[in-house]
């Protein structure tokens, strides 16, 4: 399932806004970013087929849409579950709904009228009604706005969990790109991998230091052994990791990648720790078992 633009154009009383656009989305998360007025909204409204461009070609009408537009566009006078039930019709899932509200922090809102809510409840629902909405693709624009640093996290959350199944356009501002939950769900990930893959690396090397030991010694001296045979090797990794890691964090401008070194620094520091003071008293703990596949 691809997303393709062609050359699209677009033009209001002679001012071109858009002039030959063009690129492919996959399932996934697509930015579209830039400073106002270059035309994301526009691009973003063609898409949905609300506008018909100048010029150029795009298979989005092949895609089923659910959209966030820079106006909530809510019915002021219900709650969050009559918006919801109006918009969704048939497709209205209440369990679906109540996680998703909870999550975005609007569990709390109860039978209030949309009218009585702020700006940035406002904008969660409108978020978690095009979330819920049957769709292939969602263009959200500018969905972020007004949303503090926890309200903000939770909605990057939803929107990232959306994006392993659809195709996800995300207008936004250059300055507004990967934040907050976004980094540390990524940096999670990396931290997570890092830390199970480098333990693992350490790991095997300790312990076949420790077999070769075994041979000629008991448990604590073949222990001692592998260890000194060993460290050298998984601190050396371990520091030009975290040495990399940090001099990037250090003299990196953008502090979404600053943010993501750091996190993973401390991953490879979690890996070391884990393989010098957790992984020798396993070893000695499956002996047994270590000495047996030796010997056979």
């Amino acid at each position: 399932m691809e997303l393709r633009v062609e050359d699209l154009r677009k033009s209001y009383g002679g001012t071109a806004v858009l002039q030959g656009v063009s690129f492919t989305a996959e399932i996934g998360l697509t930015r579209v970013t830039g400073s106002s007025g270059i035309g994301k909204t526009t691009l973003l409204r063609i898409l949905l087929g609300l506008e018909s461009p100048d010029g150029g070609a795009t298979n989005a009408g092949r895609f089923r849409w659910a959209a966030v537009f820079q106006e909530d566009r809510l019915l002021e006078q219900l709650d969050a579950a009559g918006n919801l039930r109006f918009a969704l019709g048939a497709a209205y899932d209440e369990a679906a709904a109540r996680a998703l509200l909870a999550e975005l922090g609007l569990g709390d809102a109860g039978g209030k009228r949309v009218r009585d809510w702020s700006g940035g409840m406002k904008r969660r629902l409108a978020l978690a009604r095009a979330l819920l909405a049957p769709s292939d693709a969602l263009a959200l624009d500018e969905p972020f706005t007004g949303l503090d640093a926890d309200n903000r996290a939770a909605a990057q959350r939803c929107v990232a969990r959306a994006a392993r199944e659809k195709i996800v356009l995300l207008v936004s501002h250059e300055d507004d790109a990967l934040t907050g939950a976004e980094v540390n769900y990524i940096a999670l990930i990396l931290v997570q991998c890092i830390l199970m893959g480098a333990t693992i690396d350490y790991g095997i090397l300790f312990i076949s230091r420790y077999r070769e030991a075994r041979a000629d010694a008991d448990r604590i001296d073949a222990l001692c052994i592998a260890m000194d045979r060993s460290l050298r090797t998984i601190l050396t990794s371990s520091f030009i990791l975290m040495g990399c890691c940090l001099s990037v964090a250090v003299f990196m401008t953008q502090r979404v990648i600053s943010q993501t070194c750091y996190i993973i620094a401390g991953g490879a520091l979690c890996s070391v720790l884990l393989t010098i003071f957790l992984l020798p008293a396993v070893t000695l703990l499956l002996d047994r078992f270590l000495v047996r596949g030796k010997r056979s």
